[in-house]
């Protein structure tokens, strides 16, 4: 069954073997191993940097440099990853700009007019994130959570330059109003005013 999906992997050049021409599609991932995949999925390792002996430490600062990294702990890298160690590695790695290389300027995450190159996420799923403040949900008596922005801890009281408010179907607490709050959800994926939402973190 995974032979469709190693030939791709392969052809694409996001996997490029144990050594010797030979794979190991039933074997376990470190995670220096998954984030060099994921790597070359967003655009690096045009130049083939991510290889001889010091490839797990390109790989590494790579990672962190491009945001996959996120939280993860680096020392456990060398390590057998979990289903939720990959989850989490590829879920970043899906929402981070992908990369253009050429060999006068090398890798840039924007064009040549400023505008940052879609994510992966973007391009591929139709994700968006957005960023801004708990300023309703189910303890204020919101059928979901109401993110906006505010002056003065009032809620409801919108910046005029800032976007309107978005409800997303999360549920959050009392405590946890006024919080700073990144969703990513499809922008397309809306049921009566409210967005379908795919992840979410809090300050």
């Amino acid at each position: 069954w995974f032979a469709g999906f190693v030939n791709y992997s392969a052809n694409n050049e996001l996997v490029k073997g144990v050594g010797d021409n030979k794979f190991n599609p039933s074997g376990y991932m470190t995670g220096y191993e998954l984030i060099t995949i994921l790597l070359r999925a967003i655009g690096y390792d045009q130049k083939n940097e991510i290889s001889g002996s010091d490839w797990k430490i390109t790989a590494a600062g790579l990672a962190k440099q491009a945001g996959i990294l996120g939280d993860f702990n680096e020392t456990t890298l060398g390590s057998y990853l979990t289903r939720e160690q990959i989850a989490y590695l590829m879920f970043n790695a899906m929402n981070v700009p992908q990369v253009t290389y050429t060999p006068a300027l090398g890798y840039e995450t924007d064009d040549l007019f400023g505008n940052v190159n879609d994510s992966i996420g973007e391009e591929n799923f139709g994700l968006t994130s957005t960023t801004s403040y708990i300023v309703g949900n189910q303890a204020t008596g919101e059928s979901a959570t109401v993110l906006g922005y505010y002056k003065d801890g009032t809620a409801g009281y919108f910046s005029a330059d800032k976007p309107s408010n978005k409800s997303f179907a999360i549920t959050t607490s009392l405590a946890q109003f006024g919080h700073q709050t990144k969703v990513w959800y499809n922008a397309e994926a809306i049921s009566g005013g409210t967005y379908t939402t795919v992840y979410a973190t809090m300050d």
